[in-house]
């Protein structure tokens, strides 16, 4: 049962950065078996002084349900002594994957 989804954050939700994400679960007999965030990166919309963090991931069985989380932080401003000086946000994805294999929900949760 994989799922894809794209999240678009950066500043006050313009579309500055995103995050996409590819969460697999597996299920038997109605239950979760196991769940994996498959692939995950971001994505920069144009020529502004943003740098993005690496991506970080993370799982959760429920046993009815698998849970996959990809969250990503972006920088913009000006770089000073090779560090970012201006506003951060952190941006996430995260997919819910029911264990009958049909019901599934998207949202920019950073908890998983």
């Amino acid at each position: 049962m994989p799922a894809e989804v794209d999240v678009v954050g950066g500043a006050t939700n313009t579309k500055l950065f995103g995050i996409w994400q590819r969460t697999n679960v597996c299920a038997s007999n109605g239950r979760v078996t196991s769940v994996a965030v498959t692939g995950a990166n971001s994505i920069e919309f144009g020529g502004f002084m943003i740098t993005l963090s690496g991506i970080t991931t993370n799982t959760y069985n429920a046993g009815y349900e698998g849970r996959g989380v990809a969250s990503v932080v972006g920088h913009w401003g000006v770089v000073l002594f090779g560090s970012p000086v201006g506003t951060s946000k952190t941006i996430c994805s995260k997919i819910y994957l029911n264990a009958n294999g049909y019901n599934y929900r998207l949202t920019s949760e950073c908890w998983a």
